[in-house]
């Protein structure tokens, strides 16, 4: 399930700067990090502070494929946040798999058919 978390230490890391895409070294940036949690409220303030949707971990993987990973009661209104704010439906890891694949693959099949209706290949 998602967690709750006190945004006010989240805005606090901000306000002192914390980096917010992925450092060298690093895999993972921390829009990544909440995007696998599904902590909606996060996700929203770190795309208010202008984290970038579309940068990949080092293995290709965007948001959504991170949010596939392990699915839970907030990941669709998380998926239509970041739908809306601009992550791609049709974005394929390194490997081919997109976050469509992912989520059929573990049986979500209502989050996948919200992913195929922004524009996500059904079959790859």
């Amino acid at each position: 399930e998602g967690r709750a978390v006190d945004l006010g230490y989240i805005n606090a890391l901000l306000k002192a700067g914390a980096v917010l895409h992925r450092l060298p070294g690093s895999n993972v940036t921390p829009l990544h990090v909440a995007a696998t949690g599904t902590c909606v409220a996060v996700i929203r303030r770190l795309l208010d502070a202008k984290a970038d949707i579309s940068e990949r971990t080092a293995h290709g993987k965007d948001m959504l494929m991170m949010m596939a990973i392990r699915p839970n009661s907030e990941s669709m209104e998380a998926a239509k946040l970041l739908l809306e704010r601009g992550a791609d439906p049709t974005a394929v890891d390194q490997n081919g798999f997109g976050a469509v694949h992912r989520l059929v693959m573990r049986g979500h099949t209502e989050f996948a058919e919200l992913i195929i209706a922004a524009g996500a290949h059904r079959w790859g």
